[in-house]
């Protein structure tokens, strides 16, 4: 018998470990059948990718009505953290670009360009505050996962993600020091070297984020919640995803009062100078806000759909 083609048997790793194990000797002998001894196409290699990211998707309960409800859930959980995770590298852009702000224009015209700040803020805070509630509603089931010899893919993800937290912490501490030496308009502008640093910074800070998020997400998909548990989830993830839309329509609002109060700090011009309302940064931090939020709604709606399905059986 010979053996499976190398460039064919990597094309099962798209799909669920599961789903190898009863059907990856068929799929494969199939496509040996197809090919023969022709290389496989791009087009072959992409339709092959994309219906294990379909199968990843049912089983992890992010698609479909054959899951079990409870699945449904889970799955939209998912979807908001996954959607979390891109919202706050655009808040975190935000909180650079909006940085200083207050000191553009007048004081008597400040009032409401702090209180978006603020209240920006303080969602950010109540995100924060409800994913971690979520992490300690799973901490004692995933404690016991992590244990077992169930948990080994999610120990090395847990590896990764501190390894990302010790190197993001060294390199913010590597900012902070040079940010002291350097002077005040060097940092505003993002000059040399500033710039380059903080976003190497910036990367660094994110690939931790990500990290985290997949440790996150994996925890979600093995650990085992009661109903009770799981509704606990649900409101959080709720919580998130509301938080994030006001947040993106708050950060409208200062877009609106800077562009109209002091127009050239989106720009880095001299105060007192007209410009443009459109900064493309801003621009593209809204964007990828707005694309978090819609991402975050779908895992909303699958959430309902979940629980609507439950109460119906």
């Amino acid at each position: 018998m010979s053996e499976p083609r190398p460039d064919l048997s990597r094309l099962l790793r798209w799909y669920p470990p599961s789903w190898r194990d009863r059907y990856g000797d068929e799929l494969l002998a199939m496509m040996e059948d197809t090919l023969g001894e022709r290389r496989a196409t791009l087009g072959f290699r992409l339709s092959i990718t994309m219906a294990g990211i379909r199968e990843r998707s049912h089983i992890a309960g992010l698609v479909g009505e054959t899951v079990p409800p409870a699945e449904r859930v889970r799955g939209g959980g998912l979807v908001v953290m996954a959607a979390w995770t891109a919202f706050v590298l655009a808040g975190a852009a935000f909180a650079k670009l909006s940085e200083h702000s207050n000191e553009a224009v007048a004081t008597s015209q400040r009032l409401l360009i702090v209180d978006t700040y603020r209240i920006v803020i303080a969602l950010a805070v109540v995100t924060a505050l409800a994913v971690v509630a979520g992490g300690m509603v799973a901490a004692r089931p995933l404690w016991q996962l992590l244990r077992g010899n169930d948990g080994l893919v999610l120990r090395r993800r847990l590896w990764i993600a501190t390894t990302w937290s010790v190197v993001a912490a060294a390199a913010t501490a590597g900012l902070v020091v040079v940010a002291h030496r350097l002077p005040r308009a060097d940092i505003e502008t993002g000059a040399w070297p500033y710039g380059a640093i903080f976003i190497v910074w910036a990367i660094v800070i994110g690939a931790a984020l990500v990290a985290w998020t997949s440790f996150g997400i994996g925890a979600v998909r093995r650990v085992n919640f009661d109903r009770r548990a799981l509704a606990v989830e649900s409101v959080l993830a709720i919580t998130v995803a509301v938080a994030m839309v006001a947040m993106t329509i708050v950060t409208g609002v200062w877009w609106v009062a800077i562009a109209h109060r002091a127009p050239w700090f989106l720009h880095g011009t001299a105060p007192g100078t007209l410009g443009s309302a459109f900064d493309i940064r801003l621009a593209s931090v809204v964007a990828l806000m707005v694309l978090a939020d819609a991402t975050a709604g779908v895992g909303v709606v699958r959430i309902g759909a979940g629980w609507a399905a439950a109460g119906r059986g």
